[in-house]
């Protein structure tokens, strides 16, 4: 339970603390551009569509990053595994920090700004300024997405359940 809690504190505190580094390391630009090469190479909606065609984009990644947890896992008093989740957490955490967002809609002076705000919550349901009432809705899909998925992930499968969830929303999205 420890290296759950560390490791979340960590990724808050260097969200906060060097909001551009968190930005560069939490780019997922690689992992989209893999999946549009794969999605040039199966064209047609045969496999690639369905369910195997995710586990075909996800497969290659998680069997690095399962078996580097699997090897770091009891050396050196488990702390090369502990530094591997707080960096996997850490990417997984985002894509930027949610209480950011949440504070740039809160203090957006006109409904436009409130509108882009709410689109860096959540882009893919956000087109254009939402009512009142969807604003709080968008906040908690957002908590949901951002951190609680991935905490829930990292406490069952550590480091290799992080990730897990975030190339799957990546995908989901996409």
């Amino acid at each position: 339970m420890f290296s759950t809690l560390f490791a979340v504190v960590v990724a808050l505190v260097l969200g906060h603390l060097a909001p551009s580094f968190a930005a560069a390391v939490r780019d997922d630009g690689w992992y989209r551009s893999l999946l549009r090469w794969l999605d040039r190479r199966f064209r047609d909606d045969g496999f690639w569509r369905g369910h195997w065609g995710l586990l075909l984009a996800l497969v290659a990644v998680l069997l690095l990053v399962g078996l580097l947890q699997w090897a770091l896992d009891g050396v050196v008093f488990g702390l090369p595994a502990l530094v591997f989740g707080v960096a996997m957490v850490f990417y997984a955490w985002g894509p930027r920090d949610l209480d950011v967002d949440v504070a740039a809609v809160v203090d957006a002076a006109d409904s436009a700004e409130r509108g882009e705000a709410l689109a860096r919550l959540r882009p893919a349901a956000a087109a254009g300024a939402a009512d009142d009432g969807e604003e709080i809705g968008r906040v908690f899909i957002a908590a949901l997405r951002r951190w609680f998925g991935v905490l829930f992930w990292f406490v069952v499968l550590g480091a290799f359940g992080a990730l897990l969830y975030r190339l799957v929303a990546i995908a989901a999205e996409d």
